[in-house]
């Protein structure tokens, strides 16, 4: 008698775990699905606000005479380091008539113009005209034909 009653209280603790597992599983879901959507609305949501700060990043280079190219950067990017000579290339082709600035990600002090111009990845550039308006912007290796392209096209 004794060994039926752990057969049968075997049985109830097991199907008590599965209801548990199944309300763990359907609470799981509930919140995956709650995530997913609060993503989709933070996206949207995010993409205005660097909109924003993208535009109020414009203003200092808006009162500036020349167009500017700032490059984002680290040392330890594999990428980055091929880059590089790039940019430089297309500073020494140009100076005098546009600024080029670099700044280290690793850089606590680039950290917030990283942020408000929406750097993801690196290496990142950025073409600012005369008039500070962003004209354009790289994500990852440029060779110097499409920089200097890039670059001949905010002088005009």
């Amino acid at each position: 008698m004794n060994s039926t009653n752990r057969t049968n209280s075997t049985k109830t603790a097991s199907a008590e775990n599965t209801i548990t597992r199944s309300q763990i599983w359907q609470r799981a879901f509930l919140a995956i699905s709650l995530m997913v959507g609060v993503g989709i609305f933070s996206a949207g949501y995010a993409k205005v606000e660097q909109t924003k700060a993208r535009s109020s990043v414009a203003e200092p280079l808006k009162t500036a005479e020349r167009p500017k190219v700032l490059e984002f950067y680290a040392d330890w990017c594999g990428p980055c380091r091929a880059y590089g000579p790039v940019v430089e290339g297309s500073k020494a082709r140009y100076q005098g008539s546009v600024d080029f600035m670099r700044f280290n990600v690793d850089d606590p002090k680039a950290q917030p113009l990283a942020n408000k111009l929406g750097v993801q990845g690196i290496p990142a550039t950025f073409i600012f005209n005369r008039s500070g308006e962003l004209i354009n912007q790289f994500a990852g290796y440029v060779d110097q034909a499409e920089l200097d392209e890039a670059v001949s096209h905010a002088l005009k």
